[in-house]
């Protein structure tokens, strides 16, 4: 049985994203940031990506709508300068998406342009 409902489902989320909103900001202010990505835990902390590939699906020039858009379970975000870029997590390079751009996350360098 399904204790919580829908509404507390998408009030948890959107939760979540603020939480995690908001330690970005901290991270930006505090750090020069060069093309890292950042994801987030199930409690909305911000967690650095060190292995794995990215996925880029679309580009911001601001931080709301990005993580507005953001899908908790699966995707991060790579801040280059002030453009943040949403993309989607995979710990497979046969799983990516042929017809998008793919980053090796440890050296941080595209694999496919």
């Amino acid at each position: 049985m399904n204790t919580i409902s829908n509404i507390q489902k998408f009030l948890q989320t959107i939760d979540i994203k603020e939480r995690f909103k908001n330690s970005i900001y901290n991270i930006i202010e505090s750090y020069s940031i060069q093309g890292n990505i950042f994801t987030m835990d199930c409690n909305g902390n911000v967690l650095e990506m060190i292995s794995g590939y990215f996925v880029e699906e679309k580009e911001y020039d601001n931080l709301n709508e990005c993580v507005k858009d953001m899908n908790i379970n699966k995707q991060a975000i790579r801040i280059i300068e002030d453009k943040f870029i949403l993309g989607t997590l995979e710990q497979q390079l046969s799983l990516c998406d042929e017809n998008k751009k793919v980053i090796d996350i440890q050296y941080l360098q595209y694999i496919r342009e």
